[in-house]
Parts: C-alpha cells; structure tokens; sequence
C-alpha cells in the first residue's frame, strides 16, 4: 500500500490518505513533545505527503489545537485535510457541587495527560454546545474553515448507560444535530463523524442520524473485530466511512512484545492478550513481515475503512507508518493468522 492512496468518503466530497496523522499525543508538554518539537513532527510529515490531520479539544485541553493550528495556518489551506472534534467545552469556571460526571478537574487531569493546559471541561451535545465546542475551536486553531468534524466521546464509557441515553438526548431533541447539520448544509464543514469507542454503539447513531463517518478507536484492529459482524455491514449499508483511530491498540501492536510502549487499551496487558500476540509475532516471522506493518494494514483490507490515522510523536514513526504500510504481505499471512482464530473467517483479507 502507498500512504499516499486515498479514498473517497461515499457521502461527501472528502478524498481522504490512507495514513492520517492521529495528534492526540501532542497533548503532553516534556522534554521530548515541546512546540518546537511538534513544529518540526508536522513540517516533517507534510514534506512526506501526509495531510490529514486529527485532533481535538480534549488532547491536552486545547494544546493539540493550538499547536496543530500553529503549524498549519502558515501554509496553504487547500493543502490538508482537518478534522476536529464536539461535545466537550472548555472553562475557566470551577462549580461549586461536581456534577456527576459532566467535569473533569484539572488536578484529576494532569496524571494522565501530563500536564495538561488549566480548564475545566463541561460535557454539552446540546445546540448551544455543539457551536460553542466548534467556535471555540474554530479559535484555537485560526481557520474559519474545518474539514471535519466529529462528535467526541459519546458512549458508555465516559458517561455509563444513563448519562449516555441523556446526552443522545441532547444530540437529538435539544438539537446538537441540527446545528451540525447547518454547520454542513451551509458549507462551513464537509463531513460530519461520530467517535466510537466501546462495541455496539454504531446502531445508536445509524439510520436515525446523517453520520458521514465513525472515528472508531482500537475496535477493528488485530485484536478485536466484534464490530465486525453487525456494525461494519450496516456501515456498508448506509454508505458510512469508517476511520480508524490506535490501529496499534495504543502501543501493543506497533512493535510486540519488544516494543517501547506494550500496552494494551492504554493499560499492561493481560495474559491472554499476550499469548495473542505471541502467536501473531510467530506467524509474522514465519513469512518475515514485521507486526507493525500486519496491524497497520489490516483495517484498510475492509472496504468501509477509508483511513487509519496512528498517534505519531516523532519523525521516526511518521518513516515507520508509511514503511509499514508499504510491506508487501503474502495472502497466506493472513489465512495463517484465521487458522489461529486471530482474526474472524469473514475478515476481509484481499486488497481492493
């Protein structure tokens, strides 16, 4: 695969790379992530043809915005494609009562996110809050113009089964979805997408609403394909794209067991994740194909996946990407890796 091979979002006039850059981990500010360092990263993978970029409020609480922004306001804007994200706001107004689940404290965010910038984060799908999350945005980066634009974190996880059925209420009766469809009917967003983090949230979402596409996160990797059997065919159906975000599952599949960073979900994984990926790294070196490269093209092998969009840090991932995506692998790899029950019988495994 070439990462300079794009494909169509069916119900827009998107043409999207193949390989995009995931700009969640330029949240953190250390030795190592600092603006200069994120200046030079995003120069480096523009030279290198990749123009596709992801990001959003949440990363770092405005600091993957703003440095992204930073960056590519100073070229042409017909340049790239960028996509960004809704349902979050950010504020400098700490309430009295925590409401449950609605803020996150910053002294809570600093652990995980490494110093993230000062805000508080109010959760709101609402009409006002869709738009107030966009212009706010808008802000934050410096273009009046946004590609793309992706409903954040709305599912289980963050918010459990009640508050979920509450801000789905906000997307639909208090028309959060409305005000994103004025935002594309009027031009000033191409695409509309929903990120999907958890299994079985698809349905939620497609016939009721417009959905362009779904950003779905370590859901189809190597390690997991439960969305296969339902979710992907009604995305198929309904001409919706499907991105995928962690293709490496955040970090495990990217280099194995050897690797710099081999967790699972973000956390250390469990024994039998890792009997999995002894099994997968046996059967890659049994045909001499790096298992960054098996993870990183196996999404794309289903006609709904339009692009894989990996965290990036430094110019050495960007050069592996686009290595990885470039391996040529022999069929039977990924027959091998059927007779193993890695991956599902009725996983796509032919390049279309």
């Amino acid at each position: 695969m070439n990462h300079l091979d794009k494909r169509k979002l069916e119900k827009s006039n998107l043409e999207l790379p193949i390989l995009g850059f995931g700009a969640s981990p330029i949240k953190v500010s250390n030795q190592s992530i600092t603006n200069t360092s994120t200046e030079n990263l995003l120069n480096y993978s523009l030279n290198l043809g990749i123009n596709y970029f992801d990001t959003a409020p949440w990363y770092g609480l405005g600091r993957s915005e703003h440095r992204i922004g930073n960056v590519l306001r100073e070229i042409d804007r017909n340049k790239f494609i960028l996509s960004t994200k809704v349902g979050r706001i950010l504020s400098t107004n700490k309430p009295d009562i925590k409401p449950l689940q609605e803020y996150a404290f910053w002294q809570d965010e600093n652990k995980p996110f490494d110093g993230s910038l000062k805000f508080y984060v109010k959760f709101d799908y609402s009409y006002d809050g869709i738009l107030r999350s966009y212009e706010d945005s808008v802000q934050r980066i410096g273009f009046s113009k946004i590609d793309m634009l992706v409903i954040h974190d709305l599912d289980f996880f963050y918010h459990g089964k009640e508050n979920f059925n509450f801000y789905l209420e906000q997307l639909d009766k208090q028309n959060g979805w409305k005000a994103l469809e004025e935002l594309r009917s009027s031009g000033e967003i191409s695409a509309i997408g929903v990120g999907i983090n958890g299994d079985g949230l698809i349905p939620y979402f497609i016939p009721k609403f417009d959905v362009d596409y779904f950003l779905v996160a370590m859901r189809y990797t190597l390690l997991k394909q439960k969305i296969l059997s339902e979710e992907l065919p009604m995305c198929e159906k309904y001409k919706v794209g499907v991105i995928i975000g962690s293709p490496y599952q955040s970090g495990i599949l990217a280099a194995g067991l050897s690797g710099v960073s081999p967790t699972y979900n973000y956390k250390k994984p469990s024994k039998e994740i890792i009997n999995k990926i002894k099994i997968i790294e046996k059967i890659c070196k049994d045909f001499e194909v790096n298992i960054g490269a098996v993870a990183l093209q196996f999404p794309l092998l289903h006609p709904s996946v339009i692009s894989v969009i990996p965290g990036m840090i430094n110019e050495t991932q960007v050069r592996v990407n686009i290595e990885n995506l470039a391996k040529p692998i022999p069929k039977e790899l990924w027959i091998e890796l059927k007779k193993q029950s890695i991956i599902e019988q009725e996983s796509p495994v032919d390049i279309f």
